[in-house]
């Protein structure tokens, strides 16, 4: 997982910078390109200037945001 502030919205990517000052370039996922909420939050997150948990390999945002269920026992 990386974490990454987002920093720039267009019709269909997100652009965000890591901890370490590389960009990358978020592709939503087919439900998230028609949903005009998920739009409406990401530019609320690029407005607030907020990290985000991005995925290593495929640079996608984490639908689970930091939380992560661990099994018990």
């Amino acid at each position: 997982m990386l974490t990454a502030r987002l920093v720039a919205v267009t019709a269909n990517a997100i652009m965000a910078e890591t901890e370490s000052g590389a960009y990358l370039k978020i592709m939503p996922s087919q439900k998230q390109r028609t949903d005009p909420l998920f739009w409406e939050s990401i530019r609320a997150i690029v407005k607030a200037k907020l990290w985000v948990p991005v995925s290593k390999m495929k640079h996608q945002l984490l639908e689970t945001d930091w939380l992560e269920t661990v099994p018990v026992g």
